[in-house]
């Protein structure tokens, strides 16, 4: 049984997520030994109990909680849906300060395989792994060579012994203080991370970060999405699978895992025959309300348009 190292970072605004991204995780990794370690900076007692209890049903994982300061981070800036725990991740290789390598996530995402794949990546001469994203002059915002490709901070496969040694994120952290007031940090921490680590990271296939990027590449069809076989699903951009008015054509595979976190299962074959169903139900209901969506959406407009 192989044991995976994974870190999160979140505030209570995206503790119902959180519950939500751990079940993917367990779920689809019953092969794997999983330690999760959540970094936090408000959560409560209860909140801990209750994300203890609902996971209870999972014998290969072990949960530990961490709580960050604010006052760690005040001098640097955020804006727009980025907050203060954006910077946790930063923090990672100093608060598993004995670990070697560690897979950071970000909380607003679904895992939907196994990571066993992902965590054998050789990164040895790396500080990290990740998955490529395009960012706006980001050449010329962070004077990166514009030869070299920009990556998207939600999944980083960390090589936390070097970065300890080399002290690599404590320059990422100089780095943000030294440029908050320029105006160009538009990502934060992602940003400054590709700033300072530009020349020392690994891209790593699509598939560990299926970001919404590739899914506007594949013109937002299931059949095309389903040639990469994403493994983890992230859902970047202001609207969250969460909110109402979120569209992402994977919204169904969120809600499955929303679903089933919320349901006691005992015995593993009934777990994935639940699973199965539940995965086909959503997925119809999913595209017959778009379906529905689509021709209401048609027909208002015919009447808009009416003259007569």
């Amino acid at each position: 049984m192989k044991k995976i190292e994974i870190i999160l970072g979140v505030d209570r605004n995206f503790l119902t997520p959180l519950k939500t991204l751990i079940n993917s995780i367990l779920l689809n990794n019953s092969n794997n030994f999983i330690s999760i370690n959540i970094m936090h900076n408000d959560f409560t007692d209860s909140d801990i109990e209750e994300l203890e209890e609902i996971f209870n049903k999972y014998s290969n994982y072990v949960l530990n909680f961490y709580i960050i300061s604010n006052k760690l981070f005040k001098m640097l800036p955020t804006h727009q849906h980025f907050k203060i725990s954006t910077y946790f991740r930063i923090l990672a290789p100093n608060v598993l300060k004995e670990s070697k390598k560690i897979l950071y996530l970000d909380t607003d995402m679904i895992v939907d395989g196994d990571l066993a794949e992902l965590w054998d990546i050789d990164i040895t001469d790396y500080s990290l792994a990740a998955v490529r994203e395009e960012s706006a002059w980001a050449d010329k915002r962070l004077g990166l060579p514009k030869n070299k490709k920009y990556f998207n901070a939600g999944v980083l496969l960390l090589n936390a012994e070097k970065i300890r040694q080399e002290e690599k994120f404590e320059k990422v952290i100089e780095y943000l203080d030294q440029n908050k007031d320029s105006g160009e940090l538009l990502y934060l921490d992602q940003d400054a991370l590709n700033a300072i680590l530009f020349d020392e990271w690994l891209e790593i296939d699509e598939k560990w970060n299926y970001h919404n990027v590739f899914v506007l590449s594949r013109k937002g069809k299931i059949e095309n999405i389903n040639m990469d076989d994403p493994v983890i699903i992230h859902y970047t951009g202001p609207t969250k699978p969460w909110h109402e008015e979120n569209n992402n054509v994977l919204k169904f595979k969120y809600i499955k895992y929303e679903m089933l976190k919320k349901k006691k299962i005992n015995g593993k074959n009934k777990t994935f025959i639940k699973f199965n169903f539940l995965n086909k139900f959503l997925k119809k209901l999913y595209f017959k309300i778009r379906q529905i969506n689509f021709f209401v959406r048609f027909n208002h407009k015919l009447n808009k348009n009416k003259f007569f």
